[in-house]
Parts: structure tokens; C-alpha cells; sequence
């Protein structure tokens, strides 16, 4: 050896070569298992696989907010009579980004997976990538999804209209002008148009103007009837809906396209997968107007868009003119997180393409962890990610299906993303003095790997005699640390 080599260890002490030997024993140890190098006892657990809980959690959490947010979102932002191809993509990118920052944060409080256990910015720049790609994914999906997707009827030409007359209208509409916007549109109706009339409480109308064309005599009798009302009682629309029904099948005429405009400021029960099933066989579609904060927005909004109407929320009574104005055409767009509109409820295709685009960020999720920790057994968190994607899409599918609460079923569904099945090598911790400075073994296992993978190339003779290891040897094993 050099004398520089000579003079740099002659300032180690007379531990240096007890220190090379535990070092030998340890690595001599590696095939049959762990041991740990400070004579503490062997934990039972070392060696094994073990969940990483915490990445579970951690995950959960990020899916959690991603939804609250994706909620605000999908309320503030979402259209029933245009494209939400933007929407659905920045919701669906927003929780697949909040899920993976949420696993890098907890790597970096308790880091076991990353090599060095250190989380770099490499690692927050791959979570942003895959909601960069997420969304654009998303994007595509939905342009799918909606392609072709506009359904719309010719104009309609068949009125029923179904004005709730309940107690609570005498505040909502103190000046009754429901009415008047309805006889605004009945003044630029022809007489080719068929009109009807219900007003409803907590019971049905006894005595509602039968649907007859719009004569003059007919127009009368509608603007009479309009003029003698008086609001009181509860509100029961299931039974005003099923009354309307029934009074258009006495009357069905082939070759027109009948429409139940539904006014109302409050909400009450209504079987809306049953109702929509009926509405639909019969080919009627329900248009809603939503007037003051009380209504039954969901509900409303619900059966427009299961029988191909439209939904119009009026915050003020004044706003009823243009609404009413706006019933005589229906125009619905397909949207992955909401119920299909009219005829294209039953669409087996529209059905399978949910569940299938549904199931995409579930994937990229799994697919960013396996890149982000290296995990092994990618096979395992791919499975775990595409059972809990396919609940999603089918959970998504059957809720709109079934006019299921629209709120929790997309929550449901959104946070069932964030299932992130991790696991590590569990290491019993120990620390090693190895007469340059001190390494702490302990933790994930991709440190303890490459330190093994380093000494590879030390045999044994050389790990008992330090004088024939070199200085680029010791400089080449000397960059393995946790």
C-alpha cells in the first residue's frame, strides 16, 4: 500500500478491524436472513412484507378532498345542454394529482419505499404528470362519451303544464307571475299547439283543463282558469306527474312531441326511476323550473334529465318569463357523471363506455405508484386499482341508472380511487460505525439492497484484512446510506 494510504489509516483506532469483522458477519449473514449489527435481538418481523397502511390512509385522504372539490366543481360548473368535456377532466385530474401528492407527503414524513428514503422533487413531478395525463385522458373520454350526444327533439307541440299552487307559493310568487309568463307563451302559441293545465297542493286537481288545441275558446277557458287560483296547502308532485301522464294518454296523438312543464318551489318525494320509466315508454318529456332556493334542485334537475327536458333554476320569479319561453325545445348532453338523457338511458353501449372510462384513473393511479416507489408486485396493485375502478364505473352506471342521490354516488365513487394497496420490506433498525462515519441500516429496503449490491465485489479475505481495500473501493461503497 501507498504511504498516503498508510497515513490515512493510521488515525483509525484499534476498533476499525472489529468493526470490519462484524461488517463480514453481516454480509456472510445475508442468504440465511437479517441479523442485526449492534447484538440487539432479531425482531420477528424483519424480513417480511408488510401493508403500508399509512400510503393506504394517506391516499384516502387526498381521494377525500379531491371529491369535496370535484363536487364544488361539478355544482358551480356543470351544463345539462352543453359539452362538460373540460369539467370532467379537470375533476378526474384533480383527484388523481390530490391522491399522489397525498402518497409523496407521506413517503416523506415516513419514508420506507424510496431509495436513500428521500423524496425528491422527481417524485412530486411525476404526481403532476400523471394529472397532467390524466386530464387529457379524461378529456378524450368524455369528447367520446358526448360524441354525437346532443338530443334533440323538434319543437315541441304538446303542453301540459303542472304548476305547484302550494302553500309556499304565496311567498315564493307573491305576485303570481307564473301565470302571467304563462300566458305570455300561450300569446305566441299557434293554434296548431295542444295545451293543458294542472295545478297541484298535496292533492291532485279536481278540475284540470283537459289538453285540446290551442282554439280560441281553449285559450279562454286557460287564461280563465289561470285568473281563479289561490295557493295553499302541501305540495305532492309524484301524483301531479302521474295525473298529467294519464291525461295525456287519453288524448296521444301519433306524430307529436308532447312535453310536462313542471313549475315548482319545493320538493316532495317522487319515485323518479319509475316515473322517467313511464314517461319515457309514453315518449313524453318532463321540463322542470327550479323557482327560489326551497326547490328541490336534485329532484328537478333529476327528472329533466332522465326524460330528455330541460331544467331551468329561476332564483326569482321574475326570471319565469324567459324559463317558459325556453320549454319548447330540449337539448341533453351525455356526461360520464351524470344520468343519460331520454332515449339513451337503456343504451348498452353508453353503459359499457362509463365503466370503462371510469376505470382509467383508477389505473393511472396504480400506475404512478409502481413509477414513483418501485414497487414489486406491480400485478398486485394493478388488480386491487382495476376491482376498485370497476366499482366505481359500475357504482357510477347504477346510480344513474336508478336515479340514485346523484351527490353520494359521485363521492362514492370518486374516493374509491384513492385505494392504494403498498407494501415494504420490513428491517430491523441497527447502526454500524464504519470508521469513516456512522449508517443507520434501518427502514425500507432499498438502501439495505444496494448496500449488499455494493459489497458484492469484498471478499471475504479482503473484509478481514482492511489494508488490501482500496481507496476507490472504499469511496465506491461509501455512497450506499438510508
Amino acid at each position: 500500500m501507498s504511504d498516503q494510504w498508510n497515513t490515512d489509516f493510521s488515525h483509525v483506532d484499534g476498533d476499525w478491524k472489529n468493526g470490519i469483522d462484524t461488517w463480514g458477519s453481516a454480509i456472510a449473514e445475508m442468504d440465511t436472513g437479517w441479523s442485526s449489527v449492534d447484538g440487539a435481538n432479531k425482531d420477528s418481523r424483519d424480513g417480511t412484507r408488510v401493508f403500508h397502511w399509512r400510503m393506504l390512509v394517506s391516499a384516502l385522504i387526498g381521494a377525500l378532498v379531491g371529491t369535496v372539490v370535484g363536487l364544488v366543481l361539478y355544482d358551480r360548473l356543470y351544463d345539462s345542454s352543453g359539452s362538460n368535456i373540460l369539467l370532467v377532466g379537470g375533476i378526474c385530474g384533480i383527484l388523481v394529482g390530490l391522491i399522489l401528492m397525498a402518497c409523496v407527503i407521506c413517503e416523506l414524513i415516513n419514508p420506507c419505499l424510496t431509495v436513500d428514503r428521500q423524496v425528491s422533487m422527481k417524485h412530486v413531478g411525476i404526481a403532476l404528470a400523471a394529472a397532467v395525463v390524466t386530464f387529457l385522458l379524461m378529456c378524450v373520454c368524455e369528447f367520446i362519451y358526448e360524441m354525437d350526444s346532443a338530443y334533440t327533439v323538434a319543437e315541441f307541440n304538446d303542453y301540459i303544464f303542472v304548476v305547484d299552487d302550494s302553500g309556499s307559493m304565496s311567498s315564493s310568487d307573491p305576485n303570481n307571475l307564473r301565470y302571467s309568463a304563462m300566458e305570455n307563451l300561450l300569446d305566441s302559441m299557434g293554434q296548431d299547439k295542444r295545451v293543458g293545465l294542472i295545478r297541484f297542493t298535496e292533492q291532485p286537481d279536481a278540475a284540470p283543463i283537459q289538453i285540446d288545441y290551442l282554439t280560441p275558446g281553449h285559450k279562454e277557458r286557460l287564461e280563465e282558469n289561470i285568473q281563479h287560483h289561490q295557493s295553499t296547502g302541501g305540495t305532492d308532485i309524484q301524483t301531479a306527474l302521474e295525473q298529467a301522464l294519464d291525461m295525456y294518454r287519453q288524448s296521444a296523438l301519433s306524430g307529436r312531441h308532447p312535453v310536462v312543464v313542471l313549475l315548482s318551489d319545493g320538493g316532495s318525494f317522487v319515485n323518479v326511476s319509475g316515473v322517467a320509466h313511464q314517461y319515457l315508454k309514453e315518449g313524453v318529456a318532463i321540463s322542470t323550473v327550479a323557482l327560489g332556493p326551497g326547490a328541490s334542485e336534485e329532484l328537478l334537475q333529476q327528472l329533466a334529465q332522465a326524460t330528455g327536458g330541460q331544467y331551468f333554476q329561476v332564483e326569482e320569479a321574475d326570471g319565469l318569463v324567459t324559463a317558459f319561453q325556453q320549454v319548447n325545445r330540449a337539448v341533453s348532453y351525455r356526461c360520464l357523471f351524470a344520468p343519460r338523457p331520454g332515449p339513451q338511458r337503456d343504451n348498452v353501449l353508453y353503459m359499457v363506455l362509463r365503466v370503462v372510462f371510469l376505470l382509467l384513473p383508477a389505473m393511472l393511479v396504480a400506475a404512478a405508484v409502481v413509477i414513483l416507489f418501485s414497487q414489486r408486485g406491480i400485478e398486485r396493485q394493478f388488480v386491487v386499482s382495476a376491482v376498485a375502478g370497476l366499482l366505481s364505473g359500475l357504482l357510477m352506471e347504477l346510480g344513474m341508472y336508478w336515479f340514485l342521490p346523484q351527490m353520494p354516488v359521485r363521492a362514492v365513487c370518486w374516493i374509491l380511487y384513492g385505494i392504494v394497496t403498498v407494501f415494504y420490506i420490513y428491517r430491523n433498525s441497527g447502526v454500524y460505525q464504519t470508521g469513516l462515519k456512522e449508517r443507520n441500516f434501518g427502514g425500507g429496503n432499498g438502501a439495505f439492497q444496494r448496500m449488499v449490491d455494493s459489497q458484492k465485489n469484498l471478499t471475504h479475505s479482503e473484509l478481514q484484512n482492511p489494508q488490501d481495500i482500496t481507496r476507490d473501493e472504499l469511496n465506491r461503497n461509501d455512497d450506499w446510506g438510508v
